[in-house]
């Protein structure tokens, strides 16, 4: 993306020499993770960078970052600031910024250094995050980098709920992240049950984790869901330490099967139960056993 570049090559000028890059993002998965990748490309690039995480961008805090900074300054909104655009206006007239969101434009006017999707014409909410906007920029930097700035891309599109596609899958330039984190050898997408914590936790912690969608009976209850994994055979004894991943072929196919019986059984919808099936985001080159694996509880996590 031309504007991606156009902003990085905007930072190393403003700060070639000296200056800081102030960085400011939402309180949320997407936020932190859109900080993370801006972090990892400007340690990359030498350039000294101050990070301040925020649950929403008032006129005060606004006016605290103007105190704090200088002219050397290069000032980063991420993951808000589109909707403020008159107020950056006013206070920051006299400072170098720019702003990477996702969320709807309070104007569309051109006159500030900003990456936005729907000034492109996709949709903020459904295809692409603040993190995956802020991918464009950690590979218009330097290819390598976008190896970590794709896995945090899709954790923050994920606590986003940007996996709103078919099945979970993703739309826009959130597909475009995947496509090339798989071209990269980093992701595996596989269909499969949408069990919290299925990389790392017993099936029967998985059950009791899951929570989207509520499992009437089972979520919060460990007793019910080792019970209902020792009906289906799953669970017995010490192979009740297997994960979902675990499973056979078989295994998994009348676990799903059984698990969408019980949810229509406690008058869930067909298209709830129906969710419990979907795609499964796994970074293959992050350790087993532990929550950096699947993508989900990696977002959790943020």
């Amino acid at each position: 993306m031309d504007k991606a570049k156009e902003i990085l090559d905007a930072i190393e000028d403003k700060l070639r020499t000296n200056g800081v890059a102030r960085i400011v993002t939402h309180l949320d998965a997407d936020g932190l993770a859109s900080a993370s990748i801006l972090c990892k490309t400007l340690k990359h690039l030498n350039i000294p960078f101050h990070l301040r995480v925020v649950k929403q961008l008032t006129t005060e805090i606004a006016k605290d970052l103007l105190e704090g900074s200088s002219d050397d300054d290069f000032i980063i909104f991420t993951d808000l600031g589109s909707g403020h655009k008159d107020l950056l206006r006013k206070l920051f007239s006299k400072r170098t910024f720019a702003i990477i969101d996702h969320h709807i434009p309070s104007d569309l006017g051109n006159d500030l250094l900003e990456l936005n999707p729907h000034i492109f014409g996709f949709d903020g909410s459904k295809e692409c995050s603040a993190s995956t906007a802020c991918y464009f920029i950690a590979k218009a930097c330097k290819l390598h980098l976008a190896k970590i700035a794709a896995k945090l891309a899709i954790v923050g599109a994920i606590g986003d709920r940007q996996d709103c596609g078919d099945k979970s899958s993703f739309i826009g330039l959130n597909e475009v992240v995947v496509k090339e984190a798989i071209d990269l050898g980093i992701l595996r997408c596989k269909m499969s049950l949408k069990l919290f914590g299925a990389e790392t936790r017993p099936i029967f912690k998985a059950l009791e984790y899951t929570s989207d969608p509520y499992l009437p009976g089972l979520t919060g209850n460990e007793l019910a869901c080792k019970k209902f994994l020792e009906n289906l055979g799953i669970c017995t004894g010490e192979s009740c330490s297997k994960t979902l991943s675990d499973l056979s072929d078989e295994e998994l196919k009348k676990l799903t099967s059984e698990l969408i019986n019980h949810l229509l059984s406690h008058g869930v919808s067909v298209k709830s139960a129906e969710s419990l099936v979907g795609w499964i985001y796994t970074f293959i080159d992050e350790a087993e056993d532990t929550p950096f694996r699947d993508a989900r509880e990696s977002s959790h996590l943020f």
